[in-house]
């Protein structure tokens, strides 16, 4: 965890401070620390539940992925109680997305694995539209909770790549565009947390992390991101940084990312969900991979909370299409079963 308490987080440190004035969402012990609240996934799952369902339609899919989502967060309970960033980042993070989905007069999207009609498109929203104006709000007061939501811009345009399909009927620059406020919003508060954590000796010189010992620790994470994902065990509070990994790891992680996008990337076309999900789990946790080294960990659970919704909604829209035909459906008991249209 390092220094990273001394960054820009705003509305994390009210949250914290609210308490002992008797107005915190949440209820503390005499001790100061606040015990874990089910309200607080139970109410990100839902928020979860309503974009996904408003961008694709058929949402009784989503009710594994849902399932899934909600037994994760016991590999973050202890992380939740101590970083209370950490959830509220999340919420507004959803709150984001729930509003941009309703944006458009029809946010609806495709069917498990494939691609919607043109027809099903929505319009630009207009720049003036209330809902933009609450989803740019939620967006910042998401930064002021934790500045790793830089990455929501590009999340919106994968979500424009599917389920909403906007990108046959908008050129790439004018999707770039729609989004030029929130990526506006990302940039500033970069060009504020960053000397902030410089100023507080938060952030790693190269001295201390040189550049080659920064770029081994990237693929040997992601791989150990999903590997607690799948086998969720040996879950310490903290992971030190090892300074250099064994070439075999470096490079058989390597290897294994690669190979995942190149698959993802060849079924785009035919099982887009793959792509995006997995785009949406790297992406979410490059400003927290190690690149800019803030402590002295290799890395956290905590940071997995919003990237790892991008693998499981890979999973609860690729795998039902993929064995749609399969004479035993894979994962086949109802919440993955397609419903007849």
């Amino acid at each position: 965890m390092g220094n990273e308490q001394h960054g820009w987080r705003q509305l994390a440190s009210f949250d914290l401070a609210v308490p002992h004035a008797g107005l915190s969402m949440v209820r503390f012990e005499p001790a100061g620390t606040p015990p874990y609240e089910p309200a607080d996934p139970c109410g990100h799952t839902i928020l979860v539940f309503l974009v996904l369902e408003g961008m694709t339609g058929p949402w009784a899919k989503f009710f594994c992925g849902r399932d899934v989502w909600i037994a994760s967060h016991a590999r973050g309970i202890g992380a939740w109680v101590s970083e209370r960033k950490d959830v509220l980042s999340a919420l507004f993070w959803m709150l984001t997305l729930w509003r941009m989905r309703a944006t458009r007069k029809d946010g609806r999207g495709s069917k498990v694995g494939s691609r919607v009609p043109e027809a099903a498109v929505c319009p630009r929203p207009s720049s003036f539209d209330l809902q933009l104006l609450l989803a740019l709000l939620f967006f910042a007061l998401g930064l002021m909770s934790k500045p790793m939501l830089v990455t929501l811009p590009f999340v919106l345009l994968l979500l424009d790549f599917w389920p909403l399909n906007r990108f046959p009927i908008n050129s790439p620059m004018k999707l770039v565009a729609e989004k030029a406020p929130f990526f506006l919003l990302s940039v500033a508060v970069c060009i504020v947390t960053i000397p902030a954590q410089k100023g507080a000796g938060g952030v790693r010189t190269m001295a201390n992390f040189p550049l080659m010992v920064r770029m081994e620790n990237v693929p040997v994470s992601y791989c150990r991101y999903l590997g607690k994902l799948f086998w969720p065990a040996n879950l310490p509070f903290f992971y030190p940084h090892p300074g250099h990994w064994p070439p075999v790891a470096v490079w058989g992680a390597t290897l294994l990312l690669s190979g995942i996008f190149i698959c993802a990337w060849m079924m785009r076309r035919d099982q887009p969900c793959f792509l995006v999900g997995w785009c949406w789990f790297v992406g979410t946790l490059v400003p927290v991979i190690g690149l800019v080294q803030v402590g002295f960990q290799s890395m956290a659970n905590r940071y997995t909370y919003v990237p790892f919704i991008g693998i499981f909604l890979a999973l609860s829209w690729g795998v039902p299409a993929l064995t749609k035909h399969w004479r035993h459906q894979f994962l086949s008991y109802s919440p993955w079963r397609q419903r007849p249209s």
